[in-house]
Formats: C-alpha cells, sequence, structure tokens
C-alpha cells in the first residue's frame, strides 16, 4: 500500500490480517495482532484523514472550478457592461447633444409660435378692420345707390320738365314769331310820320325788344290805327318836391330786410346779394327786321 491507497483497501487489508493471526500459532499471533491493533489505531486513522482530505479537496477543487467557471461568466458579463457602459456613455453624449439641439429648436419653435400668434392677432385685427371698411363700403354703396337712383329720378324729371319747357317755349316762340309777323305787316302797311320831340327820327334801325316793346307802349293799335302821344309830366315844382323830402320822416333798411318793389324785384340778403339766380338780358330774343 502506498499514499494513494483508498481507505476501502485499507480496511480491507485489517481485515485480512486479523482473520490471519487468528489462523496462526499463539506466539506469533500475539505479535501479529499488536501489530495489527497499531495499524488499525494508526495507520487506518491517517488515511482515512487524508480521504477526508482529499474529498474536501475534490470538492474544493469542484468549488473552485464552478468559482473560476462563474467568474469567467461574471467578467464576461462585466465586459459586456463595460461595453455597454462605453456604449451608453458614447451615446449620452449623442442623445446629451440631441437634447440641447432639441431644446434650441423648442425654442426657437417658441419664438416662431409667438411671432405666429403676434402676426394671427394681427391679422385678426385686420380682418376686423376690412370686414368694418367692408361694411361701410357696403352701406356707402348701397346710400350711393339710392343717391343715383334719386338722381336719376330727378333727371328724368328734369328732362321731362326740360321736355315740357321746350315745347313751351317752341311754342311761345311760334306766337311772338306770328306776333311779330303781325306787328310788321302793321308797320309796313301804317308807317307812322310824327317826329319825335327832338326833332331825330324814330324809325331806328336795329332796335331791341325792349325797345321796341318801349316805344309801342305809346301808340293805341285801333282798326283805323290812329296815333296818341304821351301825357305831359305832371312833376311839381322843385320847392313842392323838397318841403315833402323834408316832412317825412325816412328810416334806412338794411339790404337784406328791404322788400322786393316793382321797380327791383330782387330778395337780398344782409349784405345786399341776392338771395337766388338772377336772370340778366332778355328771356327770349325777338328777330326784328329793320325799318327805313
Amino acid at each position: 500500500m502506498d499514499k494513494t491507497c483508498k481507505m476501502v483497501s485499507v480496511k480491507r487489508a485489517h481485515n485480512k490480517l486479523t482473520k490471519a493471526a487468528e489462523e496462526i500459532d499463539s506466539d506469533n499471533a500475539a505479535k501479529l495482532l499488536e501489530a495489527i491493533e497499531d495499524f488499525a489505531k494508526r495507520i487506518v486513522p491517517l488515511f482515512e484523514e487524508v480521504e477526508l482530505g482529499r474529498t474536501r479537496i475534490q470538492e474544493l477543487e469542484n468549488d473552485q472550478r464552478h468559482s473560476s467557471e462563474h467568474l469567467t461568466a461574471k467578467s464576461r458579463q462585466v465586459e459586456s457592461l463595460q461595453q455597454q457602459c462605453f456604449e451608453l456613455h458614447s451615446s449620452n453624449g449623442v442623445l446629451e447633444h440631441k437634447f440641447l439641439d432639441a431644446l434650441e429648436s423648442a425654442e426657437l419653435l417658441q419664438t416662431k409660435t409667438e411671432e405666429s400668434q403676434r402676426q394671427l392677432m394681427e391679422v385678426k385685427q385686420s380682418l376686423v378692420m376690412r370686414e368694418e371698411e367692408h361694411r361701410q363700403a357696403i352701406d356707402s354703396l348701397k346710400r350711393f345707390k339710392i343717391s343715383d337712383e334719386r338722381k336719376s329720378e330727378k333727371v328724368r324729371g328734369l328732362k321731362r320738365e326740360v321736355i315740357e319747357l321746350s315745347q313751351k317755349l317752341r311754342q311761345v316762340r311760334e306766337v311772338r314769331e306770328e306776333e311779330q309777323d303781325s306787328w310788321m305787316d302793321v308797320d309796313q302797311e301804317h308807317k307812322p310820320t310824327t317826329t319825335a320831340p327832338f326833332g331825330t327820327d324814330t324809325h331806328l334801325p336795329g332796335l331791341s325788344s325792349s325797345n321796341i316793346a318801349a316805344a309801342d307802349e305809346g301808340w293805341n293799335v285801333t282798326r283805323n290805327f290812329g296815333f296818341e302821344g304821351m301825357p305831359r309830366p305832371g312833376f311839381g315844382s322843385r320847392r313842392d318836391v323838397d318841403s315833402k323830402k323834408m316832412n317825412r320822416l325816412t328810416k334806412k333798411q338794411p339790404p337784406g330786410g328791404s322788400k322786393a318793389s316793382s321797380n327791383f324785384p330782387l330778395n337780398l340778403d344782409a349784405k345786399g346779394r341776392p338771395k337766388a339766380a338772377v336772370h340778366i338780358g332778355p328771356k327770349s330774343t325777338i328777330r326784328v327786321a329793320q325799318r327805313f
């Protein structure tokens, strides 16, 4: 037996030696039994202890192998975690850069949003103003349409009045022309021979209608076309005229307060200006042939 012998072999050898010692003679058997007893006390426990140590060592080796495998696995996990940490660190830098970009974009978007809101408020205010202007324009257009219709109606009325007045004027002109023709016929048949007070000829060429009317007022045209002279002026003496002016209390009236008379039929304002339009000249033109 050596140190590598197992405990079972040692116990088996002990049993064989004990059996052999019982079979031999008594002298040798006593010595052999002592040797076997010593073997059992010193060798067997030693081998038992060695066997226990071997078993323990084997268990420790197994535990060490398992621990080494576990440590290797943990080391691989640590390496994987280190790689993941490195990747996460790199990703953290990228994410931080992206976060800063996103924050800057958010600030820019907020600025643009505020600007858009301000522009939207301006557009709303402008829209309200445009709606108000549109409403005012529609109201003005309605008023203009109403005024245009009134003016059109007034123009149509004025046109009708113009047509009526034109017809009346045409009739008046025809009547005047007939009267003038009749007067011309009378003048040609009966020429007056009475001279003027100052010895001038009464038949002046180119007399106007007003002069002819003034000249014809003194004639009394009858069937025999006789002529009656105008009455003498009934002026009194200058003394009577001056006394009448002195005895009468006169009050100067303002220009605007003067009433229209037959000699000056115009209504004047406070500054002496006519209140209405004034027609200057004759209302119509009368064509009269020259008389010689």
